[in-house]
């Protein structure tokens, strides 16, 4: 592969088979027991994404993240936000996790995690046909909102 057009075509070959390849090897990628823990919050991941070359994104599947302490960051973020003795500059970034935390809020659904803490949870699926779910609602119009 000297030819710098030839090195081109196998790697786009090569990237055409490979979700076939995946598909007949039964690839998948599984999520299991991740949490992220910090003082203020935890979040816990978990989830199997399946290769299949039939499905619109090559790939399918589902996934849970459990997220406690959406409340607590909600509050620091508002202090932030309307506090004197935040530099203007922050400003911007503290309303941005204001915006981002309170959409959290609304879009997770109310339950608990393994400790029984309250938390908000977002069950996500990547469906054959592409869409992409979150708690069983389609995100497309969000997706397109946000564009």
């Amino acid at each position: 592969l000297n030819n710098p057009q030839s090195a081109q075509m196998a790697g786009l070959q090569a990237l055409m088979v490979a979700p076939q390849l995946m598909t007949e090897a039964g690839t998948n990628i599984q999520i299991k027991d991740t949490h992220i823990k910090s003082k203020t919050y935890t979040m816990s991941l978990e989830g199997l994404l399946n290769a299949d070359h039939t499905a619109k994104m090559g790939l399918y599947g589902k996934g849970l993240v459990k997220v406690f302490g959406i409340q607590q960051m909600l509050n620091t973020a508002n202090a932030r936000l309307t506090s004197p003795k935040t530099p203007e500059s922050q400003k911007e970034k503290a309303q941005q996790a204001v915006m981002m935390l309170t959409t959290m809020q609304m879009m997770g659904q109310q339950g608990t995690d393994y400790e029984g803490h309250p938390v908000r949870i977002f069950e996500l699926e990547l469906t054959k046909d592409g869409k992409t779910l979150l708690n069983g609602s389609d995100l497309s119009a969000f997706q397109n909102a946000l564009q």
